[in-house]
């Protein structure tokens, strides 16, 4: 009798271990995939690589995380005689006026609101002379002195400024993959707001892409009004002018690999209208050049920069421009 109690006692307390095994593995599959579930719901929101296919599309339009940061980078060097000579000619003047080497950047924090819409919280970066240690003194003789050091040479400009706010939206219609931003922004840097005059912007931007096989035929469409404060006619209202500038650049692709391709742009259709003057077309440009899709998130283009109208070597730039996403 005596055993038969041992041998009662020792099975239930098999049997409570089991059940209480059982408990503990259903409860911690339940919190799995509660916690999965809860994953997929924040963080695995729906794709559009399936209607936005293109290379640099997908860069412009940022990564596929809910929350990222977003940026567009732009170097602008000097002609492919001196590619890092420390002037780069203006080529659209012909040459005749000389420009800044520099580097240009918006970053922005990007918050996708849906499979096709995201909204982005940026500012602006902006380096002269990224690799040289002043400015000429030849295109800089008529900065004031608080610009200078100690030895009379130009400071290098640096600065973070002009925060702007943007809209993007990206679909497909028919055979065409569209991506539309809309921003606003807001003048903050000194030598923009003091000698310019320039206070606020606002920009609406398209691009589509048809692809045929290896090749890829689109268009970027932009239109882009400055807000300028008039001293010259500034009452107790307030007064403001206004510039425009707008823009239709036909580009072509060619498709390499899934990594590279063979890219050119026609900066042919350029408009500039300049506080009530008509609008004035810009000397015809195009680049030509290499994207290289490094990852999803990473595109970069270097590329020459030229007139299809006056090819010659001193007048044509080099560049690189990137659209890198982190997160």
């Amino acid at each position: 009798m005596k055993n038969l109690i041992i041998a009662m006692l020792a099975l239930g307390c098999i049997t409570n271990a089991q059940t209480t095994e059982a408990t503990s593995d259903q409860t911690a599959n339940q919190s799995t995939s509660k916690i999965e579930s809860l994953q997929k719901k924040d963080e695995q929101m729906k794709s559009i690589d399936d209607e936005i296919t293109n290379n640099k599309l997908r860069a412009e339009l940022g990564s596929n995380s809910k929350w990222s940061l977003r940026s567009v980078v732009n170097y602008q060097g000097g002609t492919i005689q001196r590619a890092f000579n420390e002037e780069r000619p203006e080529i659209r003047a012909e040459g005749e006026e000389d420009g800044v080497v520099g580097l240009s950047a918006d970053v922005a924090i990007k918050y996708r609101t849906s499979e096709r819409t995201s909204l982005n919280f940026g500012t602006g970066i902006n380096v002269d002379r990224l690799f040289h240690r002043t400015f000429s003194e030849s295109v800089n003789a008529d900065l004031d002195s608080n610009k200078r050091d100690e030895k009379g040479n130009v400071r290098r400009n640096a600065n973070i400024s002009d925060p702007y706010a943007e809209f993007n939206y990206a679909y497909k219609l028919g055979g065409l993959q569209n991506y539309t931003a809309v921003s606003a922004g807001l003048y903050t840097d000194s030598f923009i707001t003091d000698v310019i005059g320039r206070e606020y912007s606002a920009a609406l931007q398209h691009s589509l892409i048809h692809n045929v096989g290896n090749n890829g035929f689109g268009m970027a469409f932009a239109y882009v009004g400055y807000i300028y404060k008039d001293e010259s006619n500034f009452d107790s209202r307030g007064s403001r002018r206004m510039e425009s500038v707008a823009y239709a650049s036909p580009f072509y692709e060619y498709a390499i690999n899934d990594k590279y391709n063979f890219r050119t742009v026609f900066n042919w259709f350029s408009f500039n209208k300049r506080f009530g003057d008509d609008f004035r077309q810009a000397v015809i440009q195009q680049s030509m050049g290499l994207g290289i899709s490094v990852t999803r998130d990473i595109f970069l283009y270097p590329n020459i920069q030229f007139l299809p109208q006056n090819r010659r070597a001193e007048l044509t730039n080099v560049a690189l421009s990137a659209n890198i996403n982190v997160f």
